[in-house]
């Protein structure tokens, strides 16, 4: 399929291939659709449970309570609420969202833009990437060796062995609490870390410490 100027196109089934998605262009995908969107900065949504997407550079959309597989780089999504976003592939995507639910595979980064978000990084394992930006608050990340990197003003729980933690990255405070795990290294400054028995901190920095055992 190959769309032209400022076309609406509504996706049922799987399989399609779209290509020329740019800006002013909309491909809906319902429930229980594949495609491979080709282009830069037009726009998609996602309108059900079961969606599986191969798209960078593009603006998607969710309605609340969906479920999408995600293969692609440099995109913007927004989440409606409840929501469940698979990162399967890709670096770079920007996401926005609250009280969702996020799992990544290995060798995948994004940023995130929300509050009471759960995140599993590298489910299957491996390494990944995340990036809570400024005003994220009551985050909750389940992770084994990835790395997790907050903004000042932002709020997050970690549960997780031999990670790496970077701590209000541009300049004022986060909140960290390490629920459970070991060999945790964190780098920062002016910034408070609550713990609960049986955890272990590598602390890089003039970290604030409070809450420990």
């Amino acid at each position: 399929m190959n769309l032209a100027a400022n076309v609406w196109a509504d996706l049922r089934g799987t399989g399609f291939i779209v290509n020329n998605d740019l800006a002013g262009d909309n491909v809906n995908l319902e429930a229980n659709s594949s495609a491979y969107v080709y282009g830069s900065g037009g726009h998609i949504g996602i309108a059900g449970l079961n969606v599986q997407l191969n798209a960078s550079g593009e603006n998607i959309d969710t309605v609340a309570g969906a479920s999408f597989n995600l293969s692609g780089s440099y995109d913007r999504v927004n989440l409606g609420s409840n929501t469940s976003l698979g990162l399967l592939a890709g670096i770079g995507s920007v996401v926005t969202g609250n009280d969702d639910q996020i799992a990544t595979l290995a060798g995948t980064s994004f940023e995130l833009f929300g509050s009471r978000d759960t995140i599993n990084l590298a489910v299957t394992g491996g390494s990944a990437q995340v990036t809570f930006d400024s005003g994220s608050k009551d985050e909750m990340v389940y992770a084994n060796g990835s790395s997790i990197s907050a903004q000042g003003n932002t709020s997050f729980n970690l549960s997780g062995s031999d990670d790496r933690v970077d701590l209000a990255t541009n300049g004022g405070s986060s909140c960290l609490g390490v629920l459970s795990g070991h060999n945790i290294d964190i780098y920062g400054d002016h910034s408070t870390i609550n713990t609960l028995p049986g955890t272990s901190l590598n602390l890089h920095g003039s970290t604030t410490r409070s809450g420990l055992p």
